[in-house]
């Protein structure tokens, strides 16, 4: 949502043009519905390719997205859900290779996920068993924490639903946006950033620059396929 925040300020300035009230408000809702489904309805939701399912990191084939709803893209729900997969696509190719490395019982690095055991944080030179690193003490819990950041510096809001109309896609329902919009009030409502407790798995200030180029490539794919019309 921060990103996609960004890219909606960037493009107006760029443009000059405004962004309607309903406009962001569908951008906003595409940028999420690829987190309606859980789990292994994922894989749909998140156009993985088949070949990476077992890897430690997936990222989203662009062009399998691309190719079923490329010609849709002056939606503003369908250049919302883009953009989010275009930021996980980024965050598995540049983002986590800087910032942790995989390996196996034997000290290798690895790629699938059943022959890793261990993570170094590349930051601080710490290396976690991989059953610690997936939870809360480590990478989970640092996603609560750095999600209450994001909310309160960029004024995040839960997204109107109700201005999306005649939205059909095979692998989400926007139905299922109701639990997301529960989920992120809960999230809004107790967010409380603490500065001073030392992070352990992510920088703050490279996470939100990776966040903030992200956002600017992705207008410059905005301006291409709209052609500097309404997002």
């Amino acid at each position: 949502m921060a990103e996609a925040r960004q890219i909606m300020d960037e493009y107006s300035r760029r443009t000059g043009m405004a962004i309607s009230y309903d406009q962001a408000q569908q951008f906003m809702v595409g940028n999420l519905l690829p987190d309606t489904r859980l789990r292994s309805e994922k894989k749909d939701s998140h156009f993985w390719n088949d070949e990476e399912l077992e890897d430690i990191a997936k990222a989203p084939d662009l062009r399998l997205f691309l190719d079923k709803y490329g010609d849709r893209l002056h939606n503003p729900v369908y250049m919302g859900y883009y953009s989010h997969l275009y930021l996980d696509w980024c965050y598995v190719d540049s983002y986590w290779p800087k910032e942790m490395r995989f390996y196996g019982s034997d000290g290798q690095p690895q790629k699938l996920r059943r022959n890793v055991r261990f993570v170094k944080i590349l930051r601080t030179g710490e290396v976690v068993p991989l059953d610690r690193f997936f939870t809360s003490e480590y990478y989970y819990g640092e996603y609560s924490r750095l999600n209450s950041y994001f909310v309160q510096h960029y004024h995040l809001t839960v997204p109107d639903v109700s201005t999306v109309k005649n939205f059909q896609m095979d692998e989400v329902r926007l139905a299922d946006m109701d639990r997301i919009c529960g989920n992120l009030h809960r999230l809004i409502d107790r967010s409380e950033w603490d500065s001073k407790e030392p992070l352990r798995v992510f920088d703050q200030e490279s996470l939100e620059n990776f966040i903030h180029t992200s956002a600017m490539q992705f207008t410059d794919i905005c301006q291409k396929e709209l052609g500097g019309e309404h997002l």
